[in-house]
């Protein structure tokens, strides 16, 4: 009976010790040749920690949609605590919308606006503004062309975060580009917003209407409206204004990607863009001018999952006279699926040849480490092995003083070998763990077995 309990007795130990092994392995710091690529920190002065925004290379790299393959290294290759975060998208404090007085100009503006007098009754309650006779003048031709409006925004607190205009529900089709500008008397302005996408088109039994335009959050007494070459062949009857609250202007990162049609199904176009970017507005390039499409916007994390519906847009691609009108951007809460679907709803107006392309917009996580050992730090990026985020920690210290950061170019570390995942099979801890306990529960049955036997003897 001695024999077969030391062979198990050895089988067990040395399951135990490749157990041991196996977790040691796995518990090991990361080292930075762990990781396809690294850029350096260039940082300036002394401080407890950095931060930086994460560049379009990093996106492309990464392995895991959480980014937990991304490391900080220091000078000695240790691992320093890093911190990933994303800034606000919206505002903190909602401030509600405020309709604004608008006066169209009729004919010749300039004298308009020299002759034009402001009256406030008496208390505030009352805001207008009046021309006195016989100084607008009006052309020949036009009678009653209104050339541009004038907004009084004096009732307005704080600045200025868009503006929305209406216009009556029977108006006719029309594409163009409003300029806005804004200034504290009505002889002194500055531009605000260039050329403002304006649209009041049909699509089949579909309306495509764009009224809304963001600015730059300045503050003014007065906006003055005006066409971009072809003036709109209705009148703006009301324009509300959005107050700027503690919202602050977002500037993103975007990129455009091809479109490959879906063989057997009408109007449906694929695209893929090789990265986990977080993406929070898209547009749609169409591939021919004069072109109105209504379009459903779908998604996936994998090639073989199915498509999940995201969003119903329209989309315009128009030729004026001196350029091109596109719509605005298109606004998709976060999406971080690399694989993108749209169908394009060929009832009421076909897309025409050719494929249309896919932007993209996101804004770019910020990474902050603590300068934790001596310099160079490294940013190591791309690891398809990597189980769990190296040194990430959920907050900073309470008073730490961050500085910002810059990266250098993109490094090979381990190259691209590590964004393979390895092909040997890996013995997992958990699998350890149950062959140790079906091989005692074995020893236990045989020995019983044994000793029932000899009892019996």
């Amino acid at each position: 009976m001695r024999r077969p309990v030391l062979c198990v007795a050895v089988f067990l130990s040395a399951v135990a010790t490749a157990s041991a092994t196996a977790a040691a392995a796995e518990a090991s710091p990361p080292k930075p040749d762990d990781f396809a690529y690294g850029m350096k920190f260039e940082t300036t002065g002394a401080a407890a920690a950095y931060v930086t925004e994460l560049p379009t290379r990093v996106y492309q790299s990464v392995m895991r949609p959480d980014l937990t393959d991304i490391a900080v290294f220091n000078g000695r290759g240790e691992v320093v605590p890093h911190i990933l975060s994303r800034g606000r998208t919206e505002q903190v404090v909602s401030v509600p919308a405020v309709s604004l007085p608008v006066f169209p100009l009729r004919g010749n503006e300039e004298p308009a606006l020299e002759a034009m007098r402001v009256q406030i009754e008496a208390g505030g309650a009352k805001v207008s503004v009046q021309a006195p006779a016989g100084t607008i003048s009006k052309t020949p031709a036009e009678p009653s062309a209104i050339t541009s409006y004038v907004v009084d925004g004096r009732t307005l607190q704080g600045s200025l975060a868009a503006l929305q205009f209406g216009w009556p529900e029977d108006a006719p089709q029309f594409a163009g580009r409003l300029r806005i500008e804004g200034g504290d008397d009505l002889g002194h302005w500055q531009t605000l917003v260039d050329a403002a996408p304006i649209a009041n088109l049909r699509a089949g039994d579909s309306r495509l209407v764009e009224r809304r335009v963001e600015t730059r959050y300045m503050r003014a007494r007065y906006w003055r409206l005006s066409w971009v070459g072809e003036r709109a062949p209705f009148e703006i009857t009301s324009v509300v204004a959005e107050p700027a609250g503690n919202r602050q202007d977002i500037s993103r990162s975007s990129l455009s990607f091809e479109g490959a049609p879906v063989p057997g199904t009408a109007g449906a176009f694929e695209f893929n863009t090789g990265a986990y970017f977080p993406v929070d507005r898209v547009n749609l390039e169409l591939p021919e001018v004069n072109t109105i499409v209504n379009v459903e916007l779908l998604t996936r994390l994998h090639s073989k999952e199915p498509w999940r519906p995201l969003e119903r847009a329209g989309f315009y691609r128009l030729r004026s006279a001196d350029t091109e009108l596109m719509n605005g951007d298109v606004p998709v809460g976060l999406v971080g699926n690399p694989y993108w679907r749209v169908q394009v709803d060929t009832r009421g107006n076909p897309l025409g040849s050719g494929a249309p392309k896919l932007h993209i917009a996101w804004m770019p996580h910020k990474i902050t480490f603590l300068a934790r050992g001596p310099a160079p730090f490294t940013l190591a990026f791309g690891n398809a092995s990597a189980s769990a985020a190296a040194g990430q920690i959920p907050q900073l210290p309470e008073g730490a003083s961050v500085l910002h950061a810059s990266l250098g170019e993109r490094q090979p570390l381990g190259g691209p070998a590590r964004l393979t995942a390895p092909n040997r099979p890996r013995l997992e801890k958990s699998t350890v763990l149950w062959v140790v306990l079906g091989a005692a529960v074995a020893l236990l049955a045989y020995m019983a077995y044994r000793l029932s036997r000899d009892l019996k003897r």
